[in-house]
């Protein structure tokens, strides 16, 4: 898929999910804000990441003309941890900032970083590439 069209189809999953949190009537306010997407990023297999900040990390891919989407939990983490930001290196490697610490995702594996690689702090708010 060209660049262009992996941003298009991102911004469609993003305004797909938000229009279908904004429009539950079950939940409040607070409560859509929460589960609202609040980071999207494309990781190295070619996939939409989508952070929220109580509902966790998404993985959304295309599956013809429709997108399948799954929870990724990460490691040491939950399915509704705090994801505060996405971010893609140089290599191609997706970094998510969460409550429970750092992690990065190089294509195959997930690995979670923390104080013994060097964090001096568990929950990490803000990352850039």
């Amino acid at each position: 898929m060209k660049p262009l069209s992996r941003v298009i189809a991102g911004a469609a999953v993003l305004a797909l999910m938000t229009v279908a949190h904004a429009t539950d009537a079950s939940l409040t306010q607070h409560q859509r804000s929460l589960h609202a997407p609040n980071r999207l990023a494309f990781g190295p297999d070619g996939a939409c990441y989508v952070a929220t900040l109580a509902h966790g990390l998404h993985r959304v891919t295309a599956n013809g003309a429709d997108y399948t989407s799954e929870a990724v939990v990460l490691p040491g983490g939950d399915a509704k941890e705090q994801i505060n930001q996405l971010a893609s290196d140089r290599e191609g490697h997706l970094w998510v900032s969460a409550k429970r610490g750092l992690a990065v995702f190089d294509g195959h594996r997930w690995r979670r970083l923390g104080a013994s690689d060097g964090l001096r702090e568990q929950e990490i708010e803000t990352i850039t590439s």
